[in-house]
């Protein structure tokens, strides 16, 4: 992500300025993080959890977003995950997201710190927020961080053959859908 060089917005500057803006930007502390286009994998990737979770989680009145919707971590901070999930409702601002239930990202080269460390702590400081997961896009690898009032358990999927089960939004999402149609370089990585 680059930083835009311009002075500090606040947070009604960011979200006014948000609504016309050609391209996505994430606030950090008043500074405004163009979003870097995805991959087609990354993109791809997103819309097979849509497709195959989606329906499990209207059935519990949860959403399902993708890229362009934006949460709130912080009173100062705003970020657009690959993915999010939240309990519908039909208030609250119509392009941010305050109580998540789950957030994804698909890793991406330049993303592997920010997702993984940043992003970590702080989207588990969100109230509400159950599961935080991080999704290679070039082989099949889910980091699932589980969030609890004692903090942050930490699991893996892995492999085609794996299945992540998500038990308080009562999912279960093959590896191999959440990946299909998704191109790996060398068979060794789907295993």
């Amino acid at each position: 992500m680059t930083a835009i060089l311009k002075p500090p917005l606040s947070v009604e500057q960011y979200l006014q300025f948000e609504l016309t803006a050609e391209r996505r930007h994430e606030y950090v502390d008043g500074i405004l993080y163009q979003m870097p286009g995805e991959s087609k994998n990354a993109n791809s990737i997103a819309n097979n959890f849509v497709m195959f979770a989606g329906p499990t989680l209207l059935r519990s009145k949860l959403k399902t977003y993708t890229n362009d919707v934006k949460v709130r971590t912080d009173e100062t901070k705003f970020r657009y995950p690959d993915i999010m999930v939240a309990p519908y409702d039909k208030d609250g601002h119509t392009h941010v997201e305050e109580h998540p239930v789950l957030l994804g990202e698909v890793l991406s080269g330049g993303s592997v710190r920010t997702d993984t460390l940043v992003k970590l702590e702080e989207y588990s400081k969100i109230d509400g927020l159950l599961y935080y997961l991080v999704i290679e896009q070039d082989r099949p690898f889910v980091l699932v961080h589980r969030i609890t009032n004692r903090g942050t358990e930490t699991t893996s999927v892995k492999g085609t053959n794996g299945v992540l089960v998500l038990p308080e939004l009562k999912l279960q999402l093959t590896l191999s859908d959440l990946y299909l149609m998704i191109p790996f370089e060398d068979s060794e990585k789907t295993t």
